[in-house]
C-alpha cells in the first residue's frame, strides 16, 4: 500500500531536512525579491545531497507574494539552476498558467510538474501539451468539474499528492483515485512509481533501488 512507501518532502531553503528524498526551493509565498548569488549557492550545495531530486516548490500567485514581475525574476532564476543541475522542477502556480506555459516553451529543459493542480480539464490539456506533469490530490465530495478532470489525465503524466493537507491519506487518495478510473489500486501504485522514476529519471536508478513504491 502507498503508507509503505517513502514520501518525497517539499523544503525550504535553510530548513532542516525530513526523510530520504526531498525537492528543494525559493516559494513565491516567502521570497520577496530577485535572489542573491548565496541564495542561489545554497541551492546547489543542497543538489549534492543523494536524496535531493528537483527545485521547488517555486512558481508564480497572483494572490500572495511580491509582485508578478518579482516572482517571474525569481522563477526564472530557478528555472535556469534546474537547467544547469539538469533537474526537474515543482511549479506552485496561481492564476498564472499562461505564464508557466510561456517560461516552459521559453525556457524549459528538465521536466516540470504543477504541484496541486485542481482545474478544469481543458487548462489540464493545455498544460500536458507543453509536456507539463500535473500532481493531483483527490478528495471526498469533489466537484464535477474536477472528476472530470481526474477521468481525462492519462495515466502517464500524473502523480497523487497529499497536497500538505493530511484529513485524507495518500492511500485513502490512491483508493478514491483508482475507484474514478476503475484501476485497482496496485495497478495505480505501478503506474505512479514509474512516472515518478521518468519524472526524476537522473535519479532514476537510485530511485528503483532504494524505493518499492512512492507517495508525492
Amino acid at each position: 500500500m502507498p503508507e509503505n512507501g517513502v514520501e518525497i518532502i517539499s523544503v525550504h531553503p535553510g530548513k532542516q531536512i525530513p526523510g530520504q528524498w526531498f525537492t528543494i526551493g525559493y516559494h513565491p509565498w516567502w521570497t520577496p525579491e530577485k535572489l542573491s548569488e548565496s541564495e542561489l549557492m545554497l541551492l546547489s550545495d543542497y543538489s549534492e545531497n543523494m536524496g535531493f531530486l528537483a527545485i521547488g516548490e517555486c512558481g508564480l500567485d497572483r494572490l500572495k507574494g511580491p509582485s508578478l514581475n518579482v516572482q517571474m525574476d525569481i522563477l526564472v532564476q530557478q528555472i535556469q539552476l534546474a537547467n544547469s543541475l539538469q533537474c526537474p522542477l515543482i511549479i506552485h502556480c496561481v492564476r498564472a498558467f499562461q505564464e508557466v506555459m510561456d517560461l516552459k516553451k521559453q525556457m524549459g529543459k528538465t521536466p516540470w510538474v504543477i504541484h496541486g493542480f485542481v482545474r478544469n480539464k481543458i487548462l489540464a490539456g493545455q498544460l500536458l501539451d507543453k509536456g507539463i506533469y500535473l500532481s493531483v490530490a483527490p478528495y471526498l465530495n469533489m466537484p464535477v468539474s474536477f472528476k472530470e478532470t481526474l477521468e481525462y489525465l492519462p495515466l502517464d503524466m500524473i502523480f497523487l499528492e497529499t497536497d500538505s493537507e493530511y484529513s485524507l491519506s495518500i492511500g485513502d487518495r490512491y483508493k478514491i483515485f483508482s475507484d474514478l478510473r476503475r484501476i485497482q489500486i496496485r495497478e495505480a501504485e505501478n503506474i505512479f512509481f514509474d512516472n515518478v522514476c521518468r519524472f526524476f529519471t537522473w535519479k532514476e536508478t537510485v530511485l528503483r533501488d532504494g524505493l518499492s513504491g512512492v507517495s508525492y
